[in-house]
């Protein structure tokens, strides 16, 4: 992050959270809050152990199944809870079934490429 300083209590509060130290008995020894660890670490991308977190890939089935719940009227928060996926990545791939599209032939916003106009009036 640029212009972030890496403070120096934190390679101390990951091997804390490592020997097995909640978030509050290391915020405590470090004279730090429980939700200020918490920020630290998000901050810079490690969970507790210290590892960089790896973001969450979809299968495009997966993608596929969102788009087909959302527009079947599914919520984000039901979405998530049912396939078992962080709300923030199923928001992002929900916006997909909300997308709308130039039709190449007219010229007019669709939600399918070409609109149903162009590829009913043209010869197959």
């Amino acid at each position: 992050m640029k212009g972030t300083r890496v403070p120096r209590f934190l390679p101390r509060l990951r091997r804390l959270l490592a020997s097995g130290e909640t978030l509050a008995s290391a915020g405590q020894q470090l004279g730090i809050s429980k939700s200020a660890a918490q920020r630290w670490i998000a901050r810079f991308g490690m969970d507790a152990m210290g590892r960089r977190r790896e973001a969450q890939r979809l299968t495009i089935e997966q993608t596929h199944q969102i788009i087909s719940l959302r527009k079947r009227g599914g919520s984000i928060r039901s979405i998530a809870l049912r396939l078992e996926i962080d709300r923030k990545t199923v928001r992002r791939h929900a916006g997909k079934a909300d997308a709308v599209y130039r039709c190449p032939t007219c010229g007019g916003k669709t939600k399918v490429s070409p609109c149903l106009v162009c590829s009913v009036s043209s010869p197959v």
